[in-house]
């Protein structure tokens, strides 16, 4: 059913992103139910409305750019996109 892929305390969350959030509390030394990160993204969520998840913050290994012909963005380690 609609709910089928839901998980109790994660919500509609990917394999490889239940992995990611694992490593990310890992890495925090965070305890049971003292998680920092706790679920998936919205993306795959048919019931969420984009507008509700910002501000965000995201967190990336190193600094990146990207470019599209002239135009470049560029994203810190720590990102908030309002």
């Amino acid at each position: 059913g609609f709910y089928g892929r839901e998980d109790m305390a994660r919500g509609n969350i990917t394999p490889r992103t239940r992995q990611l959030v694992d490593a990310l509390n890992d890495c925090l030394g965070r305890g049971e139910h003292r998680e920092m990160f706790h679920h998936s993204d919205d993306a795959g969520n048919p019931g969420s409305h984009m507008g509700d998840n910002f501000p965000a913050t995201f967190y990336l290994p190193r600094a990146m750019e990207h470019r599209v012909g002239e135009e470049s963005v560029r994203f810190d380690e720590v990102c908030v996109v309002a």
